[in-house]
């Protein structure tokens, strides 16, 4: 009995380490809107690969906010099906300004919005490789709030969605200094953990 004690109690250990590795790589791609953001060449950096998320506040009723993320790859379409990058936005005040501009400067998307919203664009119809930045704006005194954007990639049809990465994550191996990451001997941790904690209870299972 006291065995397969060791055994539980080896399972709630491993499944605690598992929450805290899975909230770690949860949080990784994550940021927090920073002012002065009020401007393209002010945008916020995201950190993170693939899944981005942003954090921001709408105010005053006059606020604009500026994000930049990467498309570093394309993606590969399947015929007849399409890949894409998704803009996701939520928790979104009443009424707001939305845009997107491209690496060469051109704005592919300008629209007044009411509520959350999906923005598909095709990287490999327009705009390509590069840079994007995006603009969040107040309109009014309702569009004063907490917003949250995800940025991500794809695709239809068995097809590669487009590769995104964080703008502060080029050339650099990890994320930015104070947003968690789960790295490649954090992923082998995991895994370890995972393989202790079956061998755990099936040691108490056969010993009970």
């Amino acid at each position: 009995m006291r065995v397969f004690w060791f055994g539980v109690r080896g399972a709630v250990i491993g499944l605690s380490l598992i929450g805290f590795c899975a909230a770690g790589l949860a949080v990784a791609d994550t940021i927090t809107e920073t002012e002065p953001n009020d401007t393209v060449a002010t945008a916020n950096l995201t950190y993170g690969f693939n899944n981005l998320a942003i954090l921001g506040t709408l105010s005053p009723s006059t606020d604009r906010d500026f994000f930049s993320f990467v498309v570093a790859g394309l993606g590969v379409p399947n015929p007849p099906f399409s890949t894409g990058v998704r803009i996701a936005l939520t928790n979104i005040p009443n009424d707001y300004h939305f845009a997107l501009i491209d690496p060469s400067g051109n704005t592919l998307i300008s629209s007044n919005l009411i509520g959350p919203q999906t923005i598909d664009f095709n990287a490999n119809a327009v705009g390509g490789i590069g840079t994007y930045t995006i603009q969040i704006g107040a309109l009014s005194p309702s569009s004063v709030g907490p917003y949250q954007l995800s940025i991500f990639g794809v695709a239809d049809g068995g097809g590669q969605p487009p590769v995104i990465v964080g703008s502060g994550s080029i050339n650099a191996p990890t994320s930015a200094v104070g947003i968690p990451t789960i790295s490649n001997f954090g992923l082998l941790l995991l895994a370890f953990v995972l393989i202790c904690m079956s061998a755990s209870i099936l040691r108490g299972l056969t010993r009970r």
